[in-house]
């Protein structure tokens, strides 16, 4: 009788582990893993209503590249444009420094009996979006506002146009430490013509008679900090500096504080230069980077970009 249990005992056993050597899985390559790449084309498509007045609904399509391991944008061009493509007879809009972009349409902002745009830019702060408004005049996509807001769920996109006495006001939002952070609908750009023209991408530096792209990266936090990239129409090179400029600015870099960032003829050499004031944070300034003084030759907070035998230099002011 021993001998009966002892066999079946033996049995059981081998049946046993041959059961689990058939449970063993082999390892196998996760194909959600960053050693397999995975690109795919996104072509997203938006109603913004009749735009060029034909009578015919319209509609925005916005189409990237997107990388799934990383879960961003892959940038086409150096400025990271992403295109914006419209029904036909409509000229396309490209959107620099651009993680994204959603669509809306908007009422008629500018009293020309026709449907106009919203637009939400993601950019490299987190939740933070550039949202631009515009119109479509004489066959060309004229920037009517900007500002930025706090896009954290679709209800973000909701009320950011605002009409007062028949003026409409584009709707953002601000950023205040006193008051724990975001500060939702504080801020009212009025909707102008005049908004379309970028003053940044307003100045002649290399002197050949067309407008630089004069353009900032903002590194996050709720004041710090703006980096400057230049590409000069003459050769298209898109060159980036390193120099740490402080926050402050309600939408892009623009000529409201001088004493920080201005751009203008300090030498008399008929071509403007570029002053900056750096590495200075909360107003305070801070010493300057060992490496920033052997490669640019800089000792002080305030420098100059100038235009000089084809290049950018920087010198100290």
């Amino acid at each position: 009788m021993k001998t009966i249990f002892l066999l079946l005992a033996c049995c059981l056993i081998s049946c046993q582990q041959q059961s689990n050597k058939k449970s063993v899985t082999p390892d196998v390559p996760n194909p959600e893993t960053p050693s397999d790449t995975k690109i795919q084309y996104v072509s997203e498509k938006y109603p913004v209503g009749d735009i060029n007045h034909d009578n015919v609904k319209d509609t925005a399509t916005v189409s990237f590249d997107f990388n799934y391991n990383t879960q961003e944008v892959i940038c086409p061009t150096p400025n990271c444009a992403i295109n914006i493509n419209f029904s036909l007879g409509i000229p396309d809009l490209d959107i620099d420094q651009s993680l994204g972009i959603f669509v809306k349409p908007a009422p008629d902002l500018n009293n020309d009996n026709g449907n106009d745009i919203l637009l939400f830019s993601r950019t490299n702060e987190g939740s933070w979006n550039d949202i631009f408004a515009y119109t479509l005049s004489n066959g060309k996509w004229i920037e009517l506002a900007r500002t930025k807001c706090f896009f954290s769920d679709d209800a973000d996109a909701e009320h950011r146009i605002v009409k007062e006495k028949n003026q409409y006001f584009l709707v953002g939002d601000s950023w205040d430490d006193s008051k724990g952070g975001v500060v939702a609908r504080s801020v009212k750009v009025k909707m102008e013509p005049t908004a379309s023209v970028n003053w940044l991408e307003s100045f002649d530096l290399d002197g050949d008679g067309k407008s630089d792209k004069i353009y900032f990266d903002y590194t996050k936090g709720a004041h710090c900090c703006y980096k400057i990239n230049i590409t000069l129409s003459s050769d298209g090179k898109v060159r980036k500096f390193p120099f740490e400029m402080d926050g402050g600015y309600i939408a892009d870099v623009d000529d409201s504080q001088p004493e920080q960032f201005s751009i203008g003829n300090i030498d008399k050499d008929a071509l403007p230069e570029i002053t900056m004031r750096i590495q200075t944070y909360n107003g305070e300034a801070s010493p300057i980077p060992s490496a920033w003084k052997k490669q640019y030759g800089i000792t002080g907070n305030k420098i100059v970009l100038e235009y000089v035998g084809k290049e950018i230099r920087v010198r100290d002011y």
